[in-house]
């Protein structure tokens, strides 16, 4: 696929990038922060097999990557994250819950890294199984076999190189920490200043370069090129980027909390009236039960999004 993209070849809705100061060099930014959500629920009810189906297949590997983290969290994980929490220094007397020793670090950084690759295959399941790729094989020749196959294809790649940058932002958000605490040790008021600005920064410098993958299918770029342009398509306005994707996000979490909020309740006004004899755990399973598919939609509409983010923004060089 070539790099460059007639008027004649450029979807429906991209803007044109100006050659000089314009949206391809980070000038204004102007698109509404409803296009991503319209967007992806568009989308997904005109093709929701072939749009959540790659989506739900590329979400799979998180299966081992929960045994992963529920095996650390059973061999000493759970102790070492309490003992991080509200631990007191070890050897004191009248301890109750001691900060985890070197083995307890040990698993807690085992934990992080799990949690992080499974954020990592999270997004790369929505970028790549609604993105780009997947789109136009399920449009062109339909159904979700084709969109399956499409996305699988590119899949490794992309998810190899979303986890290395996942684990390169954990790793600066642990040095955000570190600094936050030696600065609290200078000034106490200085650690959560340090905190936020910190990890907001980090934040949104992650949700700007989630567009890359967009670009790279889009336009048939390398990974350092994509998010170079990622960046610089999205320095113009980064916050109504951010809150344009987080609004995706938002789209999925809060019905489903409302959800089970409703659910939670129904439920234990049943248990009380006696009429369903339920522990408090299942009531809690049954309540959060929409998660799975929460998760799923949420993905698919980040991927979708992303493409409608690159195409508000103008990714597309002129001829």
């Amino acid at each position: 696929m070539s790099t460059s993209a007639s008027t004649a070849d450029r979807p429906e809705g991209a803007r044109p990038a100006r050659a000089s100061a314009g949206r391809g060099a980070g000038g204004d930014v102007a698109f509404s922060l409803l296009r991503p959500l319209l967007g992806g629920l568009g989308r997904l009810r005109r093709a929701p097999l072939a749009t959540l189906v790659p989506v739900l297949v590329l979400l799979l590997p998180l299966v081992p990557l929960g045994f992963g983290i529920d095996l650390v969290l059973r061999e000493g994980g759970s102790a070492a994250l309490q003992g991080l929490i509200a631990g007191a220094p070890r050897g004191a007397s009248g301890v109750l819950i001691e900060r985890p020793d070197g083995a307890g670090a040990a698993r807690l950084v085992a934990l992080a890294v799990l949690l992080v690759v499974a954020v990592a295959l999270a997004v790369a399941a929505g970028l790549v199984g609604a993105g780009p790729t997947a789109q136009d094989a399920a449009r062109g020749r339909g159904g979700a076999g084709a969109a399956l196959r499409a996305a699988w294809r590119v899949w490794p790649s992309i998810a190899a190189i979303l986890v290395l940058q996942a684990l390169l932002l954990a790793a600066a958000a642990g040095v955000v920490v570190l600094a936050a605490v030696l600065a609290g040790q200078v000034r106490f008021q200085l650690t959560p200043v340090v905190l936020v600005v910190g990890l907001v920064a980090l934040g949104f410098a992650a949700c700007r370069l989630s567009l890359w993958p967009a670009i790279a299918l889009d336009e048939d770029r390398g990974a350092v090129a994509s998010l170079a342009r990622a960046w610089r398509l999205t320095r113009g306005e980064p916050v109504r980027v951010v809150a344009a994707l987080l609004g995706l996000l938002l789209a999925v979490a809060v019905p489903i909390a409302l959800i089970a909020k409703l659910v939670s309740f129904v439920l234990w006004r049943l248990e009380e009236s006696e009429l369903l004899l339920l522990s408090p755990q299942a009531i809690e399973l049954w309540s959060w039960a929409l998660i799975p598919f929460g998760l799923v939609v949420a993905a698919a509409l980040w991927g979708i999004g992303a493409r409608e983010l690159v195409r508000a923004t103008g990714s597309r060089p002129t001829a």
